[in-house]
């Protein structure tokens, strides 16, 4: 991830950011109380990633890797709608039709997964016999 920030530092030229927003104050949407853009910013950054990423890493653990990779592909599908009900983002037609691509894409993979029978090991000798 330091390879990969350092790779884009040309492209987001974090000279050019507002650095002097951090120092304002916000009031949340759903809080009556004003917090520093800083703190906002790093509870953001917190929850969205850090525990998020906490969180993804320890339920590939716990799911066989078809239901882990159809989960993860459904991670893009969620994010939109989240986007779409908390902040009105709106959705293209090419959004909504490769929406429908992956979602179809899960339900077959899902589908079509079977559960083989269990291998029997093979029978043991009787030694008595010999």
């Amino acid at each position: 991830m330091a390879g990969a920030a350092v790779a884009l530092i040309p492209f987001a030229r974090p000279w050019n950011l507002p650095w002097k927003a951090f120092t304002v104050s916000v009031t949340p949407a759903a809080g009556a109380q004003r917090l520093p853009l800083l703190v906002a910013y790093l509870w953001m950054v917190l929850v969205a990633t850090v525990v998020a990423y906490i969180l993804g890493v320890n339920a590939v653990r716990r799911l066989s890797a078809a239901v882990g990779a159809t989960v993860a592909s459904l991670e893009v599908i969620g994010g939109a709608i989240v986007a779409w009900s908390l902040v009105g983002e709106t959705l293209g037609v090419f959004q909504i039709v490769g929406g429908l691509i992956v979602l179809s894409g899960a339900l077959l993979a899902q589908t079509a997964t079977g559960s083989a029978p269990a291998a029997q090991p093979p029978p043991v000798p009787d030694l008595a016999e010999r």
